[in-house]
């Protein structure tokens, strides 16, 4: 299925659809940015903005892998070994997992 034209829709659905459709990264809001920063021992930060794009960037990149293993095992369900081994190819391997 693909995405249904707003046309039988009233207004308030049809701005509720356009909301859904954009960026979602920019939902990660500057105090939680900051949070994970002092977390991980950083005492600059950037920018935002520039975490978001790298954060962007590198979920794609681990989602497109995970999507890749779970096709290439034939499965429509992506797994948590598929993330295991998606992180492990780039070198951030995620201990804990008993999988």
């Amino acid at each position: 299925m693909g995405p249904r034209s707003t046309t039988g829709l009233g207004m308030k659905e049809a701005r509720l659809r356009r909301i859904i459709f954009q960026d979602i990264i920019h939902g990660i809001a500057n105090p939680a940015i900051r949070r994970s920063s002092r977390c991980g021992d950083v005492n600059c930060i950037a920018g935002p903005n520039v975490i978001r794009k790298s954060l962007h960037d590198f979920l794609s990149k681990i989602i497109r892998d995970s999507i890749h293993n779970s096709e290439s095992s034939e499965r429509n369900t992506i797994t948590i070994q598929d993330v295991l081994y998606a992180l492990k190819k780039y070198g951030r391997s995620l201990y804990g997992c008993d999988y």
